[in-house]
């Protein structure tokens, strides 16, 4: 698993909308031959923002972003939920 990029800064006005705080976030690559379930796995920042991860199974060299705001789970996006810019 690896991180493929980082959007730390929303593009655009930091307003606090869903909107905003949904172009923060991290893109992530299974880099494997084979899918990984990440249940259990924790993805920590500098600051000690967690993000947990629950049940997500991520296919061979498939990629998906964690999103910092809200939002309903797919494949390829997670959320965190969060109100606050991380």
């Amino acid at each position: 698993m690896a991180i493929s990029r980082v959007q730390a800064d929303s593009r655009g006005h930091d307003d606090r909308t869903n909107d905003s705080l949904n172009n923060d976030g991290v893109e992530m690559t299974n880099t494997a031959r084979d899918a990984i379930n990440l249940r259990g796995w924790t993805l920590r920042d500098n600051d000690c923002n967690r993000y947990r991860f629950d049940n997500i199974r991520i296919n061979d060299r498939a990629g998906f972003r964690i999103h910092t705001g809200t939002g309903h789970d797919t494949r390829t996006d997670l959320f965190q939920n969060s109100r606050e810019y991380i």
